[in-house]
């Protein structure tokens, strides 16, 4: 048995090893200023946090079950107290249990792919100076040591957000890692896009994080705790106090937490900023968007899941169903190659969302795995391609790519089954239908799903809506493959196209490998994955008591689902699969203007829904517009009255120091100045008649007497 002890100290060297990285990191770009051994540094730290947290997911795994459930006991450390009276609130806590220890180590792995990935994608950064947009005239210094320096501190946060045993330490990293993405999307910061995109990133997210804040004051307030820890944390606080279904506070928290969530999560209406995140590098696109930032909001709900009470659980369920909907139908109009997966991320974080509103814990955090693998294994192989066409990325300027690359057409297509959630469920290898892992995490959705609507018997478009969804997502999925594989090249780029360097796709072999294989055996007792992920499952925890959960509807997970809820979901989801890609291949494969299909036939959608349904421009109307006119407004205020006013106070200030200035110079100085030059005139005068020779002595001595006596003799007479 691995002790308490050592399971933290694996997770927190896990955790410690990309910051390590980022140090030594810079102090060898101080030391010798070369680039290239940067990459290799950064992916051996990453090396090493993928050693750790595979240990700790072992640790974990050989850890004795305690109750008939199945269950593990949840390991809660205090490493500093920094205000013990504060009810651990601001303290440095660890928390590993089954979701730790699987998501620390898919942080890990996808982290250390995309390290490697990078090396070899972002080669021109090495130069001292680099062309931008090719043009010699706009050259910049090359970013290849800040890029990865700032790659591991974003690991580093992401790992504090996974192990973090307290709410308040996971928002502080949580800030943390808002910041490292504004750098990472921000990363081409001579483009105006970027800039934008990583400013819009930032700006959205903390409109969702101040629901995050006025959440934790709530539950502070209300429990004054913000500990997790399962014996005397938060959850057992909310027990305790039988805040269920009823308490209004609980339930205004957990909308508060979900705010937060959104925003990190892009869920609707906060979806607008990840489609432009696009405008970083490949590798950010890969790392943001499959198994970090986006996956934190799920991560959160995931985390504090036992709070929710069914009202809130149902409005997870609606927004994660909205959000399904709405970037499937964005994915399926784009023609920008990055700007469709980032719509379908926003679709899958959807479908995480909506399993865990309809009380499928297992399902939701299930998808976030597989979803992480085969999710960045689609972003690296269409920066391959984007790599290898010169950095061409929509699907009208591609297409004919699968002879000149035949590799990364394999292994994209390895992604797309995965997320279509196709398989051949009725024929087996070993015991082992032939499905990817995006069949298994979706089957247990949709069937989380169907078994909440049956035991409710109401919300039937949280099944049904979803399931629709799936046909789409192999509609627009398929045509995103055949648009870059299928026909001719369109232009002179794609047609020069070559297989990238060994190091990119090595990488994107491991993660079509485990896009394959890491969730085999699904949720049957024989899959690993999801057994160590319901190891630790707190609807099934007795120490946190499912007693706040009097509705079925919200309450029903797929533990508890029947056999035919199963049967009747993965037919129903393997057919709408199916039909979707099927379609799609109809309609796409072998035509050279199949980008364009769509567009011709239904221009005013299309359009519509390449604008993303007009969220920015409602936006930009309802709070962007009319907060610069309030700008302005406010500027000519403060220019008209205030600045008006203190110039007619500055200005009456000055005519009286000019006229006190007057009178100081010609009342006051004037006279001292005259008595002064009255003195030394008379002083000159005087002067002039100390001649030192005695007959003027003499002279001036007998005139003064005569002038003496004459006065004299006039006065007598």
């Amino acid at each position: 048995m691995v002790s308490d002890a050592a399971l933290v100290a694996l997770l927190l060297l896990a955790a410690l090893a990309p910051l390590l990285g980022a140090i030594l990191s810079t102090a060898w770009l101080w030391i010798s200023r070369q680039r290239t051994e940067i990459g290799l540094i950064a992916c051996g730290s990453l090396a090493f946090s993928l050693l750790f947290s595979s240990l700790a997911v072992w640790s974990w795994w050989a850890r004795p079950i305690f109750s008939s459930t199945g269950q593990r006991k949840p390991v809660h450390a205090t490493l500093l107290d920094v205000l013990p009276h504060a009810g651990g609130a601001f303290s440095l806590e660890v928390l590993a249990d089954g979701l730790t220890v699987v998501m620390a180590w898919i942080v890990s792995v996808v982290s250390l792919c995309v390290a490697i990935y990078a090396v070899g994608y972002l080669v021109e950064e090495r130069e001292e100076l680099v062309s931008e947009h090719g043009e010699d005239l706009c050259r910049r210094p090359g970013r290849f040591a800040t890029f990865f320096c700032v790659l591991q501190l974003f690991v580093f946060c992401m790992f504090g957000i996974v192990t973090a045993g307290g709410l308040f330490q996971m928002f502080a990293f949580w800030e943390l890692v808002g910041l490292c993405s504004y750098l990472l999307i921000g990363f081409y910061r001579e483009r105006r896009t970027a800039g934008l995109a990583a400013t819009k990133a930032f700006v959205v997210n903390r409109v969702g994080d101040f629901g995050f804040l006025i959440g934790l004051g709530l539950l502070f307030a209300t429990f004054g705790t913000l500990s997790l820890s399962p014996e005397d944390g938060l959850f057992a606080a909310a027990v305790d106090d039988g805040a269920g279904g009823g308490s209004g506070v609980l339930v205004a928290a957990t909308l508060g937490l979900f705010a937060g969530a959104v925003g990190k999560s892009a869920q609707a209406p906060l979806q607008v900023w990840l489609p432009d995140a696009m405008a970083g590098p490949t590798p950010v696109s890969a790392l943001v968007h499959s198994a970090t930032m986006v996956a934190a909001g799920v991560y959160l709900v995931a985390r504090t899941f036992p709070l929710f009470p069914p009202e809130s659980l149902t409005v997870v369920a609606y927004t994660g169903c909205v959000t399904l909907l709405l970037g499937a139908l964005f994915a399926l109009a784009a023609d920008d190659v990055k700007r469709i997966l980032a719509w379908s991320t926003v679709s899958q974080l959807g479908y995480m969302m909506l399993a865990l509103g309809v009380g499928g814990w297992a399902a939701g955090v299930f998808h976030l795995m597989t979803h992480a693998c085969f999710k960045s294994l689609l972003f690296l192989c269409a920066g391959a391609v984007l790599h290898a066409a010169h950095h061409r990325q929509t699907l009208p300027e591609l297409g004919g790519l699968r002879s000149r690359m035949p590799w990364t057409a394999g292994l994209m297509a390895i992604g797309t089954i995965a997320i279509c959630g196709l398989a051949l469920p009725f024929v087996s290898i070993f015991g082992e239908a032939i499905a990817f892992s995006g069949y298994h995490s979706k089957d247990a959705i949709l069937t989380s799903a169907l078994s909440a609507v049956q035991a409710g018997a109401r919300h039937p478009a949280l099944f049904l809506v979803p399931l629709l969804t799936a046909g789409l997502t192999a509609a627009y999925m398929v045509r995103l493959w055949c648009g870059l594989f299928l026909g001719s090249p369109r232009t002179s780029d794609a047609a020069a196209a070559k297989p990238v360097a060994w190091s990119m796709r090595g990488a994107m072999i491991a993660l079509a490998v485990l896009a394959v294989f890491v969730a085999v055996g699904g949720e049957a007792e024989r899959g690993i994955l999801h057994g160590l992920l319901v190891s630790s499952d707190p609807t099934a925890v007795a120490s946190l008591d499912r007693t706040m959960y009097d509705d079925a509807a919200h309450a029903a997970s797929h533990d508890h689902a029947h056999a035919a809820a199963h049967a009747t979901a993965a037919a129903l989801s393997l057919t709408a699969a199916f039909a979707g890609a099927i379609g799609a291949l109809l309609l796409f494969a072998g035509r050279d203007n199949a980008p364009t299909w769509f567009s011709r036939r239904v221009p005013r959608l299309v359009e519509f829904l390449k604008s993303g349904g007009r969220f920015d421009e409602t936006y930009r109307e309802a709070f962007v517009r009319p907060a610069f006119r309030t700008g302005r407004g406010l500027t000519r205020v403060d220019i008209a009255l205030l600045d008006g006013a203190i110039h007619r106070i500055a200005a009456a200030v000055r005519r009286f120091a000019d006229a006190d200035q007057w009178i100081d110079r010609h009342l006051i100085d004037g006279a001292v100045n005259w008595i002064g030059a009255t003195i030394l005139s008379g002083g000159d005068i005087a002067g002039r008649l100390q001649t030192g020779q005695l007959r003027q002595y003499v002279l001036f001595l007998v005139a003064g007497l005569l002038c003496v006596f004459a006065a004299v003799f006039t006065l007598l007479a």
